[in-house]
Protein backbone atom coordinates (compact mmCIF):
# COMPACT_ATOMS: atom_id res chain seq x y z
CA UNK A 1 0.00 0.00 0.00
CA UNK A 2 1.19 3.56 -0.62
CA UNK A 3 4.24 2.70 -2.63
CA UNK A 4 5.91 0.66 -0.10
CA UNK A 5 6.29 -3.10 0.49
CA UNK A 6 8.87 -5.16 2.23
CA UNK A 7 8.96 -8.14 4.70
CA UNK A 8 8.06 -6.18 7.48
CA UNK A 9 4.67 -5.44 5.90
CA UNK A 10 1.50 -7.55 7.13
CA UNK A 11 -1.96 -7.76 5.64
CA UNK A 12 -4.93 -9.38 6.45
CA UNK A 13 -7.67 -10.58 4.46
CA UNK A 14 -11.00 -11.63 5.37
CA UNK A 15 -13.32 -13.50 3.17
CA UNK A 16 -16.99 -14.22 4.16
CA UNK A 17 -19.57 -15.71 2.29
CA UNK A 18 -22.71 -13.19 1.37
CA UNK A 19 -24.80 -14.34 3.33
CA UNK A 20 -28.39 -12.77 2.53
CA UNK A 21 -29.49 -10.52 5.75
CA UNK A 22 -31.22 -7.07 6.87
CA UNK A 23 -30.61 -4.72 8.78
CA UNK A 24 -33.34 -2.67 10.80
CA UNK A 25 -33.01 0.61 11.82
CA UNK A 26 -35.30 2.83 13.96
CA UNK A 27 -35.42 7.06 13.99
CA UNK A 28 -35.68 7.33 17.88
CA UNK A 29 -34.10 5.87 20.76
CA UNK A 30 -37.76 6.64 22.95
CA UNK A 31 -41.17 6.56 22.15
CA UNK A 32 -43.95 8.55 23.86
CA UNK A 33 -47.85 6.94 23.57
CA UNK A 34 -50.72 8.17 24.65
CA UNK A 35 -53.52 5.76 26.28
CA UNK A 36 -55.75 5.16 23.65
CA UNK A 37 -54.14 6.92 20.97
CA UNK A 38 -51.79 4.54 18.63
CA UNK A 39 -48.62 5.37 17.55
CA UNK A 40 -46.77 3.79 14.37
CA UNK A 41 -43.17 2.89 14.53
CA UNK A 42 -41.67 2.75 11.37
CA UNK A 43 -38.56 0.57 11.05
CA UNK A 44 -36.20 0.84 7.79
CA UNK A 45 -34.94 -2.49 6.25
CA UNK A 46 -31.85 -2.66 4.75
CA UNK A 47 -31.68 -5.66 2.61
CA UNK A 48 -28.27 -7.58 1.86
CA UNK A 49 -26.73 -9.86 -0.86
CA UNK A 50 -30.11 -10.85 -2.63
CA UNK A 51 -32.42 -10.97 0.91
CA UNK A 52 -36.44 -11.89 -0.52
CA UNK A 53 -37.50 -13.34 2.34
CA UNK A 54 -40.99 -10.91 3.72
CA UNK A 55 -40.51 -9.33 7.07
CA UNK A 56 -42.62 -8.26 9.81
CA UNK A 57 -42.09 -6.43 13.24
CA UNK A 58 -42.00 -7.62 16.59
CA UNK A 59 -41.58 -5.83 20.17
CA UNK A 60 -39.61 -7.44 23.15
CA UNK A 61 -40.27 -6.23 27.05
CA UNK A 62 -43.54 -4.38 26.44
CA UNK A 63 -44.89 -3.13 29.85
CA UNK A 64 -48.22 -4.55 31.38
CA UNK A 65 -50.96 -2.85 29.06
CA UNK A 66 -49.09 -1.72 25.92
CA UNK A 67 -49.52 -4.14 22.70
CA UNK A 68 -48.12 -4.34 19.85
CA UNK A 69 -49.14 -5.63 16.55
CA UNK A 70 -48.40 -5.04 12.39
CA UNK A 71 -49.06 -1.75 11.00
CA UNK A 72 -49.45 -0.72 7.20
CA UNK A 73 -46.46 1.57 5.85
CA UNK A 74 -47.09 4.64 4.13
CA UNK A 75 -45.22 3.76 0.86
CA UNK A 76 -45.55 -0.33 0.86
CA UNK A 77 -42.06 -0.60 -0.93
CA UNK A 78 -40.52 -3.37 0.71
CA UNK A 79 -37.49 -1.60 2.94
CA UNK A 80 -40.46 0.02 5.78
CA UNK A 81 -42.44 -2.08 8.16
CA UNK A 82 -44.47 -0.82 10.92
CA UNK A 83 -44.98 -2.00 14.51
CA UNK A 84 -47.76 0.11 15.75
CA UNK A 85 -47.97 0.44 19.53
CA UNK A 86 -51.64 0.95 21.76
CA UNK A 87 -51.71 1.68 25.63
CA UNK A 88 -55.12 0.72 28.12
CA UNK A 89 -52.57 2.21 30.69
CA UNK A 90 -49.92 4.48 31.58
CA UNK A 91 -46.44 2.42 32.07
CA UNK A 92 -43.08 2.73 31.15
CA UNK A 93 -39.69 0.77 30.44
CA UNK A 94 -37.34 -0.18 28.09
CA UNK A 95 -38.01 -2.44 24.82
CA UNK A 96 -36.57 -3.69 22.24
CA UNK A 97 -38.21 -3.46 18.67
CA UNK A 98 -36.94 -5.54 15.48
CA UNK A 99 -37.87 -7.14 12.02
CA UNK A 100 -38.04 -11.04 11.99
CA UNK A 101 -38.77 -13.12 8.65
CA UNK A 102 -42.13 -14.42 8.58
CA UNK A 103 -43.19 -17.57 9.65
CA UNK A 104 -39.27 -18.17 11.11
CA UNK A 105 -38.64 -16.89 14.43
CA UNK A 106 -35.65 -18.15 14.24
CA UNK A 107 -34.08 -15.12 11.68
CA UNK A 108 -34.82 -11.73 13.59
CA UNK A 109 -33.04 -8.73 13.91
CA UNK A 110 -32.96 -5.74 16.31
CA UNK A 111 -33.45 -2.10 15.18
CA UNK A 112 -31.21 0.21 16.32
CA UNK A 113 -31.37 4.11 16.91
CA UNK A 114 -28.65 6.38 16.24
CA UNK A 115 -27.65 8.34 19.35
CA UNK A 116 -25.70 10.83 17.77
CA UNK A 117 -24.22 13.08 20.44
CA UNK A 118 -22.27 9.74 21.21
CA UNK A 119 -21.55 8.43 17.59
CA UNK A 120 -23.23 5.43 18.14
CA UNK A 121 -26.35 3.69 18.08
CA UNK A 122 -28.65 1.46 20.61
CA UNK A 123 -31.00 -0.99 20.76
CA UNK A 124 -32.15 -0.77 24.17
CA UNK A 125 -35.16 1.74 23.83
CA UNK A 126 -37.66 3.04 26.30
CA UNK A 127 -41.45 3.52 25.74
CA UNK A 128 -43.45 5.71 28.02
CA UNK A 129 -47.65 5.51 27.62
CA UNK A 130 -48.80 8.93 29.71
CA UNK A 131 -52.51 9.01 30.79
CA UNK A 132 -55.26 10.03 27.76
CA UNK A 133 -55.84 13.83 27.27
CA UNK A 134 -58.47 14.97 28.92
CA UNK A 135 -61.78 15.86 26.68
CA UNK A 136 -63.14 18.99 26.50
Amino acid sequence: LFGSAGPRHVFMLKVTPAIPDVTATIAADRYTIAVGTPLDVPITVGKKHGFTGELEPFAEGLPDGVTASVGTPAKPDGSTVVLKLTATKPAGGPIRIGVRKKGDNTFRRTATAALPDFETTTADLWLTATPAAAKK
